[in-house]
């Protein structure tokens, strides 16, 4: 296994007790290292753990939270599930397509946000929801989401 991960597989192998469970901890090591989850990564996923590369493959793409293209500095998610869109989280989604210039999936020309529409950020009660890197922001509206791309945008 690469050194970046050997340094930290003993201690993983206390926490998550077989194999497979280290899967996930071993995918957030590699997204952290690269950026994202190469196919090379969970090629060394797989040679760790003996799951096969496809069997990688799937937990990685289960989950949102790994991304398995080059995304930007920042990710910004927005959920357009039912109770979302029914609280505008599809218009909202529209509007911050507009504001960055790009498409679902785009990144920002100078690499700064990811825009991603999402299925369900767990948060109904709330909606619309929005989640940018590891926040969720709640009820969340143009405005203040305006407010937190001109953050991102400048590094703050």
């Amino acid at each position: 296994m690469v050194d970046y991960l050997a340094k930290n597989l003993e201690r993983a192998r206390k926490l998550y007790p077989s194999q497979e469970s280290l899967i996930l901890p071993l995918l957030y090591k590699m997204q952290e290292r690269d950026g994202y989850v190469t196919p090379e990564a969970m090629q060394e996923i797989a040679d760790e753990t003996g799951a096969t590369p496809a069997f990688v493959q799937s937990v990685a793409s289960f989950y949102t939270m790994y991304f398995k293209k080059k995304v930007g500095k920042n990710v910004i998610a927005v959920c357009t599930n039912i109770s979302c869109e029914l609280c505008k989280g599809d218009e909202l989604l529209k509007a911050l397509r507009s504001l960055l210039s790009v498409e679902n999936g785009g990144t920002t020309k100078d690499e700064k946000i990811t825009l991603l529409e999402v299925e369900c950020l767990g948060s109904c009660g709330t909606a619309p929801v929005v989640q940018v890197n590891n926040d969720y922001i709640e009820n969340a509206t143009f405005e203040g989401m305006v407010k937190i791309v001109e953050d991102l945008i400048q590094d703050k």
